[in-house]
């Protein structure tokens, strides 16, 4: 047969992924970088809450960083909580 099998060819092309779609694998490099951990180890040793945020996320197939939420998000729900002592303004 001169053709190949369809069947078999989609076996072998890599999934495409969305623009918005989550980069699974880049997401997991980035998390399990030396950076980010000990960033994480600070947030965390600093009083900073992250909840059901995952980040660092990467983004569609070029791995464009940002965060997701881990679930459904309620109106008015905090995300991210910040000590004051790690906040940068202008007044103090």
């Amino acid at each position: 047969d001169k053709f190949p099998d369809n069947k078999k060819m989609v076996e072998f092309v890599p999934r495409l992924i969305k623009p918005d779609e989550l980069n699974k694998e880049v997401t997991a490099q980035m998390q399990a970088s030396e950076d980010f951990i000990l960033y994480k180890q600070w947030l965390n040793n600093n009083g900073v809450l992250v909840n059901d945020l995952e980040f660092p996320a990467a983004f569609g197939p070029m791995g464009i960083p940002g965060v997701a939420a881990k679930r459904t998000i309620k109106s008015r729900e905090p995300l991210l909580i910040v000590p004051n002592k790690l906040l940068i303004t202008v007044k103090k």
